[in-house]
């Protein structure tokens, strides 16, 4: 198969499995209208590894977003879209800089404080400092969540990357 499909093929896929664990596995922050914590950063994570570059950040951000907006999150949409874009674009590049466990772990340590501060200077504006400070435990949740599950994930996805 062309190099360039397959690339986009798996971009593809790795933004519909974004939209899809976003979507499905969310819950609502109490504390501000149309914030929730997700799983997505799973997808991301893993994503930035196999995929890498530009094309998972567009995966990630576009399946976020999209994500936001099926939820009812539409205030979010096009900051989610920036913030994943950046996330997976930092975790690619890490990856790159170093392809091991090692360097997986501080991709998505790099990637999730870029969401977590992300969050925060967004919902800043949204709905004023003391709030924001209020879903920095759930985003830090999610954060440390997602990590743990794509550890697990990573070395049986390196193998597959293999055959692949």
């Amino acid at each position: 198969m062309n190099k360039r499909l397959k690339t986009l093929l798996t971009a593809a896929i790795f933004t519909a499995l974004e939209f899809v664990v976003t979507y499905l596995v969310s819950f609502p922050i109490p504390v501000i209208q149309g914030a929730y914590v997700n799983a997505g950063d799973v997808v991301l994570y893993l994503g930035a590894a196999l995929l890498g570059g530009p094309w998972q950040a567009l995966a990630a951000g576009i399946g976020s977003m999209l994500a936001d907006l099926m939820l009812g999150s539409a205030v979010y949409a096009i900051p989610t879209l920036l913030i994943k874009m950046t996330m997976a674009f930092l975790c690619a590049w890490i990856y790159r800089k170093k392809s091991d466990a090692l360097g997986f772990l501080l991709a998505c340590l790099a990637g999730g404080a870029c969401m977590v501060a992300g969050y925060f200077v967004f919902e800043c504006f949204l709905v004023g400092a003391a709030a924001a400070l209020l879903s920095v435990p759930m985003n830090c949740l999610q954060w440390g969540c997602g990590l743990v599950l794509a550890m697990l994930l990573y070395y049986p996805l390196r193998k597959i990357r293999k055959y692949a």
